[in-house]
């Protein structure tokens, strides 16, 4: 397999203490997994979530560990293409969370460079979670 993996997050976060954000966020995982054999075969793993996040930083806001975690309406497909039956399609939508730890280094006045690994799980649903790693610019 050739793995072609994707993360977007949008947040946006106000704060209430010197260490805390609480804001809103929509995250995606796009993951498309293709047959070295057969680019016209391949099967995507997608899941998205949008809801209310919050961010705890150990020191202030911007700079060093921190935890974060969204909660929220979350979606998930998976699609199998193109002749292969790897898995069977399927589509799943329910609550769900994101689990998100990393470090943040200070760029500027307003914004900071963290580096994330994070967790997807949609709940009551048991094969249906990703895990990735990601590197951002925050403002």
């Amino acid at each position: 397999f050739v793995r072609t993996p994707f993360f977007l997050d949008l947040s946006g976060y106000a704060a209430i203490a010197p260490n805390i954000l609480i804001g809103g966020s929509l995250t995606a995982s796009i993951d498309r997994l293709t047959y070295k054999d057969n680019e016209d075969y391949y099967y995507d793993f997608n899941t998205w979530l949008i809801g209310v996040s919050a961010m705890l930083f150990l020191d202030e806001i911007g700079n060093g560990p921190f935890i974060r975690g969204d909660l929220g309406y979350t979606y998930a497909s998976v699609t199998d293409e193109g002749g292969y039956t790897v898995i069977e399609d399927t589509n799943e939508s329910g609550t769900g969370f994101n689990v998100i730890a990393g470090y943040a280094v200070k760029t500027g006045n307003y914004s900071y460079l963290p580096a994330f690994v994070f967790s997807q799980k949609i709940i009551g649903i048991s094969n249906v979670s990703t895990f990735g790693f990601t590197l951002s610019v925050l403002f």
